[in-house]
């Protein structure tokens, strides 16, 4: 609230709950770091990437509250409509959020799936995953996402690209040693020894190696595509993991064929939700009848 602060001196101020914990807040952040509450992350996570909500406790609150740090802006900025302070109910959505919450209940059974969510732009693709990642607990579940754009679409491989940056932190407009720092550090921190992986993964930000250098482009692809499985593979043995991957009408032909090796091969403990326009098709008939 505002009003005269009663400190006898008739100033005027900003008191109340709000204050007290974005005075906590900036109490944990370290030098450099943005952290928000929960409310703020709801409002703004349109406009730009946070890490993962986790739940701290602070000073003068009785219950822990949930906080995230801000990366940095988004690359496309998306919009949620919404009424300030209000948020309605999902409508018509009620059986396949409840299907979902089914199926991230036997994921920490340790039994994986594949949701393909498609409708055009404006049903409510994004929002039902919105709502449905609001009713994980983030400590337990990995939630990890990469998002297609339509400048981006002839960029191979940029989804899974966009998926690792958001995991390992990569900023946007960061220098080529600060690239392979996070890399590296990444890919040692899951897979313990990754010298096998780290050259192809590196090779997808044009950081170079000797392990890449007079290769066939036949080989090169397949090397990539054994270690981003790596990845996807070890991410889901750390924790049960949800992996979304949005707008894939946008995506390039490289990425596509990718997902779908992974997701025929499919043994991990993992939930994919595969976000699209009605256009686009993830699979053949073929493949889905074999």
């Amino acid at each position: 609230m505002t009003g005269e602060v009663a400190t006898g001196k008739e100033l005027l101020g900003v008191t109340g709950d709000t204050v007290n914990v974005a005075s906590r807040l900036s109490g944990l952040a370290k030098p450099g770091e943005i952290l928000v509450g929960e409310d703020t992350y709801r409002q703004a996570e349109g406009l730009f990437d946070f890490a993962p909500l986790i739940t701290v406790s602070v000073k003068g609150k009785a219950e822990p509250i949930r906080v995230c740090k801000v990366l940095s802006p988004k690359e496309e900025p998306t919009k949620t409509h919404r009424l300030s302070g209000l948020r309605s109910e999902i409508i018509g959505r009620k059986a396949e959020m409840s299907q979902l919450k089914e199926a991230a209940q036997r994921l920490m059974e340790g039994k994986g799936a594949i949701f393909y969510i498609t409708g055009d732009a404006g049903t409510g693709k994004s929002r039902l995953v919105e709502e449905f990642k609001a009713t994980l607990d983030l400590n337990r579940i990995q939630w990890r996402e990469g998002h297609s754009y339509a400048y981006a679409s002839n960029i191979p491989y940029f989804p899974f690209m966009n998926l690792l940056s958001r995991a390992w932190q990569i900023e946007e407009g960061a220098s080529q040693e600060r690239l392979k720092q996070k890399i590296e550090a990444g890919i040692t921190n899951l897979l313990g020894d990754g010298k096998d992986v780290i050259p192809f993964i590196g090779s997808l930000y044009s950081i170079k190696y000797p392990e890449t250098e007079n290769i066939s482009p036949e080989y090169w692809k397949m090397k990539l595509h054994e270690s981003i499985q790596f990845i996807a593979s070890a991410l889901a043995r750390r924790a049960p993991a949800v992996i979304c991957l949005e707008d894939l009408h946008w995506t390039d032909p490289s990425s596509i064929e990718l997902l779908r090796t992974i997701l025929l091969k499919f043994n991990y403990r993992a939930l994919f939700l595969c976000v699209s326009r009605p256009q686009f098709s993830l699979f053949t008939s073929q493949q889905l009848s074999g």
